[in-house]
């Protein structure tokens, strides 16, 4: 089984290890090209960004975008293969000077 230990000689399975974590569900590495559309007062905006894991609740997604907000509502366009394209709630930034700078994790609201 993969995961963290759990004490006594266990491991956490995927789905153990994602709840400790604070996620509902395992994540699976992904590199796809996206684009996130952010409408604000100043009108529609688009960025480039890249997948890098992602789950059946939501995804993380590294951009040059750093103005991303928790609670934003954002549309993300994956474009390899079959277009598909989702609602999503920004959770979480990745604060500077951290290895997560640059990331934000996103929740899916609506899948199209």
């Amino acid at each position: 089984m993969e995961g963290w230990s759990a004490g006594y000689g266990e491991a956490l399975s995927s789905e153990q290890t994602a709840r400790r974590a604070g996620r509902q569900c395992h994540r699976l590495p992904t590199k796809e090209t996206a684009i996130l559309v952010v409408q604000s007062e100043a009108g529609q905006r688009q960025f480039e960004g890249l997948t890098i894991d992602s789950s059946p609740q939501g995804v993380r997604i590294q951009t040059n975008h750093f103005s991303l907000a928790p609670g934003e509502t954002v549309e993300l366009i994956l474009t390899e293969g079959q277009r598909r394209v989702a609602r999503c709630r920004v959770v979480w930034v990745g604060p500077p000077g951290s290895g997560r700078y640059g990331h934000a994790g996103m929740e899916f609201l609506d899948l199209f």
